[in-house]
């Protein structure tokens, strides 16, 4: 099951995904954030 390197590049795509989607959220919120002020106007 676990050749040596396999459990390494799994852990690196995991943590590169990861970091991908912290970008997108991070995005996201910003956009909500500005969203929600033009509709406090």
């Amino acid at each position: 099951m676990n050749t040596g390197n396999l459990g390494f590049e799994e852990l690196q795509k995991t943590a590169a995904r990861i970091s991908e989607l912290i970008t997108l959220l991070d995005e996201r919120e910003m956009r909500w954030l500005e969203l929600s002020e033009r509709m406090g106007d």
